[in-house]
């Protein structure tokens, strides 16, 4: 069963991430170094750095997992890749926006997939590999109070 519901911060951190993945994509497949790249590029790295913001307010039992380790490097990752565009290394650039694009798009997207997780649960259940509830059977945990 899930932890979480479909709450303001979750819908903006995955609809910000989905985001991402197609604009993320849209980059990697277009002519690099035009005006229209650096545009896209930048508004990819604005919204990666809100999607990893907002993470930090999503944690299960009040506690950080495994997964917010890409929270952190996420934005560094980034930082970096921006610093290696602006100093015209554009193969180490390359190399760590590519970097970034797997590791924080891709391997995370996998995380999400999974039954125990919010849209795990949900394609699961679409999927009929899981059961279908009612919201009256799902119990839902209440987030520790501070």
């Amino acid at each position: 069963m899930p932890y979480f519901t479909w709450e303001p911060r979750i819908i903006a951190h995955a609809g910000l991430a989905a985001t991402c993945v197609v604009l993320g994509a849209t980059l990697l497949a277009r002519k690099k170094g035009s005006i229209s790249h650096r545009i896209l590029g930048w508004t990819w790295v604005i919204l990666m750095m809100i999607v990893a913001l907002i993470s930090f307010w999503i944690k299960e039992d009040g506690n950080f997992t495994l997964i917010h380790v890409l929270s952190v490097v996420t934005p560094i990752m980034l930082v970096i890749g921006v610093y290696r565009a602006r100093t015209h290394q554009v193969k180490k650039h390359r190399a760590t926006m590519i970097g970034t694009y797997v590791g924080a798009m891709i391997v995370a997207g996998i995380f999400t997939f999974l039954p125990n997780r919010l849209i795990g649960h949900w394609v699961w259940q679409q999927l009929g590999l899981l059961p279908q509830e009612t919201s009256q059977q799902v119990p839902q945990k209440t987030p520790p109070q501070p």
